[in-house]
């Protein structure tokens, strides 16, 4: 399951990453459109893969990578009509990825950072 946090609001869960996807870009762009700095477009906007007792985060910078990757976005940015949903084991290593790049810029923070962030998550629920 996928989670999707623009402006770090809780837009919604979603069971495959193509519709999160769509969700994300679509509160971006209303972001944008309202005026939204790049610092807030960057730093608000995250897709979450929800385990049992992991969440996993991918950034707004990781989720535009990755939509380009497996064709969600063309090369001029702008989303796919119609995607196919990309395999499982191939989104999932995306967000192995996404943790890794993480943990190579924050070191040691990244226990703590994914702590935080899932409590986080939870006191908004």
């Amino acid at each position: 399951m996928f989670r999707v946090m623009i402006g770090l609001r809780e837009i919604g869960d979603f069971n495959l990453f193509v519709p999160a996807f769509q969700a994300f870009y679509k509160g971006v762009m209303e972001m944008v459109e309202g005026g939204a700095s790049l610092n807030a477009v960057e730093s608000t906007n995250f897709i979450t893969m929800l385990y049992s007792h992991t969440h996993q985060p991918m950034n707004f910078y990781q989720v535009v990578g990755f939509a380009h990757e497996v064709g969600l976005l063309t090369e001029g940015g702008q989303p796919v009509d119609s995607p196919e949903e990309p395999p499982h084991h191939i989104i999932q290593a995306a967000f192995i990825r996404a943790i890794d790049e993480h943990a190579q810029v924050h070191g040691d923070d990244l226990i703590y950072t994914v702590t935080t962030m899932m409590a986080t998550q939870e006191r908004r629920r």
